[in-house]
């Protein structure tokens, strides 16, 4: 069931979030709050640092961390 909202289609998806963002004010302030580039590069780099310890193979990560400024 937790993985239900991953399963349907993305223009399902696509068209639901439109209307949440259009009607829902604490949805559109949840969305502002992740579209925060510090933020998510932090994340990203803690994963991948977390990764590098445990000795974990990500090359796609490891490409792309290469290619990413703030």
């Amino acid at each position: 069931a937790e993985l239900l909202p991953y399963k349907i289609p993305a223009w399902i998806a696509g068209k639901a979030m439109k209307i949440m963002f259009a009607k829902n004010e604490l949805t559109r302030k949840i969305m502002t709050l992740h579209n925060d580039k510090q933020d998510i590069f932090y994340c990203c780099q803690s994963v991948y640092q977390t990764g590098q310890e445990l000795g974990v193979k990500m090359p796609i990560l490891e490409a792309n961390m290469k290619g990413i400024s703030l």
